[in-house]
């Protein structure tokens, strides 16, 4: 019985050993094949025909391209964890080229990125299209309306009220707004994009009221936005053929709604008939104005 035992231990020994042995052979084995792989990877990941050398920039000006091509290959410099090379035509991130261009310029309004062959990649972006235009001041009721026309000292502003760039002159009729607190900001800007809060907080609902008015048949010049949720928009009530014309103010804020307040005053002025100097639209279906002598 003793010599058994022992006889079973010293099977149960080897058997232990050969079975360390088989496991430690196998993990070494496993680690040689994962070096030879990530080096063999690593190798294969910065051959120079994997690398993107080349931007086609598909929507943009000659000026804006230059800085696209620039954010872009910026963002492509430099190394996945300190080994891959982020501009790997396989391994870059779209969404980091994406971004960088968005950064590069606030003209654009979409961005979309894709690889077309080994080496390029191609970059399709939209530029904003004004919604609007910013003008800082008050406006001047001393000549003739021509301020009305001019873009001079105004801004673009996008559909979310944004001032994205200095206005050039358009044959697209914008609509006009005047900002008396951008006069102080626009003086100072060293740099655009630029957002005023009091523009952002509504600029979309008086965007509708504008048009609004216009579909409604009112010829409105602009609107003033002032503090506090105060507004004033200025409507021309006559040919200006001649030289002369009728501006109306119209008073409205946003204590209800602009489209209520709209409703309100296309009813009032199908009953009653001008000129006004005034029209008060803020106290609900109460229309109070003062006309013209």
């Amino acid at each position: 019985m003793r010599y058994r035992t022992r006889l079973a231990e010293n099977q149960s020994k080897k058997f232990i050993k050969r079975r360390l042995t088989k496991g430690l052979f196998s993990s070494i084995l496993i680690v040689i094949i994962l070096a030879t792989w990530t080096f063999s990877f690593i190798r294969f990941s910065t051959l120079e025909s994997l690398i993107i050398g080349n931007f086609d920039i598909i929507g943009a000006d000659q000026e804006l391209i230059a800085k696209i091509e620039e954010a872009a290959d910026q963002s492509l410099t430099g190394k996945i964890l300190g080994i891959i090379p982020r501009a790997n035509a396989y391994l870059f991130s779209a969404d980091q080229v994406t971004a960088a261009v968005f950064e590069a310029s606030p003209l654009i309004d979409s961005v979309s990125v894709y690889r077309r062959d080994g080496r390029t990649l191609t970059i399709v972006v939209k530029e904003k299209i004004p919604q609007a235009l910013i003008c800082p001041g008050l406006p001047d009721f001393s000549d003739d309306g021509s301020m009305f026309e001019s873009t001079d000292g105004c801004y673009f502003a996008d559909s979310s009220g944004q001032i994205f760039n200095l206005a050039t002159s358009t044959d697209i009729r914008l609509n006009r707004y005047y900002l008396d607190t951008l006069s102080e900001a626009s003086s100072s800007m060293t740099a655009i994009p630029l957002e005023i809060p009091v523009l952002k907080k509504s600029f979309g609902e008086l965007q509708k009221f504008y048009d609004g008015a216009e579909e409604s048949g009112l010829f409105v010049w602009a609107i003033l936005i002032k503090e506090d949720g105060e507004y004033e928009m200025y409507i021309r009530e006559n040919d200006i053929s001649d030289g002369h014309f009728d501006l109306t103010v119209v008073y409205f804020n946003d204590s209800r709604s602009f489209g209520e307040q709209l409703s309100n005053l296309v009813s009032f002025l199908v009953k009653v008939k001008g000129p006004f100097e005034y029209l008060d639209i803020r106290y609900g279906s109460n229309v109070f104005y003062r006309k013209m002598p």
